[in-house]
């Protein structure tokens, strides 16, 4: 029985990766969750809602919202 590792269920490398030597601002985390939420979820055309594709995809889409508010509150933050 071959067990799939976790690179293997993860989606093609997609626009959500980082570049390198570039900070991404909190706008683009918030493009990046609503891009990824009105987005089809899986990427692999998977029968049935909830399978683990959809969870992963929803997971970068929360990873993405709350960098957004991090970002958020270090702007508020700096304004002193």
């Amino acid at each position: 029985m071959h067990h799939r590792s976790m690179t293997e269920t993860l989606p093609p490398a997609g626009r959500d990766q980082l570049d390198e030597g570039k900070p991404h601002t909190g706008r683009w985390h918030r493009r990046e969750a609503e891009l990824l939420l009105l987005s089809e979820g899986c990427e692999y055309g998977c029968p049935h809602s909830g399978c683990e594709h959809e969870l992963a995809h929803l997971a970068r889409a929360q990873v993405h919202a709350t960098l957004t508010l991090v970002d958020a509150v270090y702007a508020v933050a700096d304004r002193g």
